[in-house]
């Protein structure tokens, strides 16, 4: 009974309040005026009427419960994690790699919306958008949100498999961008969004699009210059789970009068079955670095990614990970990645991921990390 009060107590407002109220209880039944329907209060057995007509706690709390959870989700992500490397740059280390706390629901049958936060190191707001759902062929999502470029982008580090995302994901999608440290805002940006789901085929659709309209700027900020970065993606779906398609974008970073052109594509396919899982990749990239005006402007990089259930709740991955940041083998940085995923618990996960690093520049030399990491959602 206490934990009913105490989830209620944490998403209850004042209107769901009165909603649930004037839900439960018809005053227009009351019959007031009516003599008809007056009953001789003498005649009521109170035991009866009440057990009929009153609502039982449980039966209150669990109808609040039901209709603000429609409008008011709360739940949160933690990663706890320990590296071990080789790297003479870097330390072994226990960090928390995040603290996720997540905010959604539906407004009303047609609007839904998303609020993330990021609680570890600086807090920061992530995501703050609304979306216009009514029709799954055209949707509209306004706010903050994942830039639409790449299939891993926008995964959930919980279900990613491994310690880290592909390198080309994180240099071009803007987790850690090559253009320079002001473009890392975490792969998002504020704009504009339109979605659609297009020819229904035994209840998957064929295919899908997205178009977004971004600063370019990143996050928690307003654009700096006149230039839109528009972001194109389209995917074919011939069967259910599998994913081939990709995404163009164009657009420019930086102070108006001094920015660098971000042309940007990608294209590949992913699949995501219960037993199995790939996606794969080649992203390229055509624009200098911000802040070094004589830096190559050619980049790329590709990876190749498995995974295969070998137990229950345990899934076993392997990945090929590649980046070059002159477009060169001189520049090239390989990673060769295996890792275990266990779910001891529903939502508590335990990852070990191991891989070995090769860096094809001169001076640069190889190394090894392993990479543990508790995941628990709430």
């Amino acid at each position: 009974m206490q934990s009913e009060y105490t989830k209620t107590s944490l998403k209850v407002t004042f209107l769901a309040i009165i909603l649930i109220i004037t839900s439960n209880f018809d005053i227009a039944a009351t019959g007031y005026g009516d003599n008809d329907n007056v009953k001789d209060i003498s005649t009521i057995d109170v035991s009866k009427e009440a057990s009929k007509d009153i609502p039982s706690i449980n039966s209150v709390l669990n109808n609040i419960n039901t209709k603000v959870d429609s409008y008011f989700k709360m739940s949160g992500l933690i990663i706890e994690r320990y590296d071990a490397t080789t790297n003479k740059d870097a330390y072994d280390s226990f960090n928390i790699m995040c603290f996720r706390f997540f905010i959604n629901g539906d407004i009303t049958d047609d609007f839904f919306y998303k609020i993330q936060l990021e609680l570890a190191g600086s807090p920061k707001l992530l995501n703050a958008w609304i979306q216009w759902k009514k029709f799954k062929y055209f949707q509209v999502r306004a706010g903050q949100m994942y830039r639409n470029f790449g299939f891993e982008t926008p995964y959930n580090p919980y279900y990613l498999g491994m310690s880290d995302f592909s390198q080309a994901i994180e240099k071009f999608s803007g987790f850690n961008d090559r253009i320079g440290s002001g473009a890392c805002s975490n792969a998002r940006d504020c704009g504009v969004l339109l979605i659609g789901d297009l020819f229904e085929y035994n209840k998957y659709n064929l295919l899908r699009y997205e178009l977004g309209v971004f600063n370019g700027n990143g996050i928690n900020q307003k654009d700096n210059n006149n230039s839109k970065d528009v972001i194109a993606s389209l995917y074919f779906q011939p069967i259910r789970n599998l994913l081939i398609g990709g995404s163009g974008w164009i657009g420019e970073y930086g102070a108006q009068g001094k920015s660098v052109d971000r042309k940007r594509w990608c294209a590949g396919v992913k699949y995501e079955g219960e037993k199995y899982s790939f996606r794969s990749e080649y992203l390229y990239s055509l624009g200098k670095k911000y802040e070094i005006p004589d830096s190559p402007s050619r980049a790329d990089g590709w990876y190749a990614a498995v995974g295969k259930s070998v137990a229950q709740n345990i899934k076993f991955y392997l990945k090929y990970d590649v980046y070059r940041d002159d477009k060169t083998r001189n520049t090239q940085t390989n990673r060769y990645f295996a890792a275990l995923s266990w779910e001891l618990y529903k939502r508590i996960l335990l990852q070990g991921t191991y891989f070995y690093t090769e860096q094809k520049a001169p001076g640069l030399s190889n190394f090894n990390t392993f990479s543990a990491q508790l995941m628990f959602t709430f």
